[in-house]
């Protein structure tokens, strides 16, 4: 992974603060004007950020601090040779983070309001599914107490 891009929205100054310490490893943040506008508006910042040549991306959402470990390497193997996508199910439930190549790319620019591109990746031919029995792609934190309670 040559680059790590936290797309910053809501509260930008506490988080870049907290993210702060980790700069110096590859981390860099780019703030999402648009943020009120929904997830979709997020996707395509980061997606703007990525460098030049950039062949693969795995996106992962900030309220889902579960995902275990060696995941992203997997999406990025499934999309070695050119695939569009790979997406993360656990038992038949679509799970996170999701990794796409650079053919799906221009896919994330159509998008609009508060959705991702799931959907739309998982209708593309050629897209891998990655099978996860890891329930932490599935642990999604929306309150302080769902954080507790998990």
């Amino acid at each position: 992974v040559a680059e790590v891009i936290a797309v910053l929205g809501a509260d930008a100054a506490e988080v870049g603060e907290a993210l702060g310490q980790m700069r110096e490893q590859r981390l860099r943040a780019v703030y999402n004007p648009e943020w009120r506008t929904g997830l979709a508006s997020s996707l395509k910042a980061g997606i703007a950020a990525l460098p030049p040549g950039s062949e693969r991306v795995v996106v992962f959402l900030g309220d889902m601090p579960r995902v275990p470990p060696g995941l992203a390497a997997a999406l990025l193997g499934a999309l070695e040779h050119g695939g569009p996508a790979a997406l993360v199910e656990v038992a038949g439930k679509p799970g996170h983070p999701v990794g796409f190549g650079r053919a799906a790319y221009p896919l994330i620019a159509g998008l609009t309001g508060d959705v991702g591109a799931r959907k739309r990746l998982a209708a593309l031919p050629g897209t891998r599914i990655i099978r996860s029995d890891d329930e932490g792609c599935l642990f999604d934190v929306d309150r302080r107490p769902d954080l507790l309670a998990g």
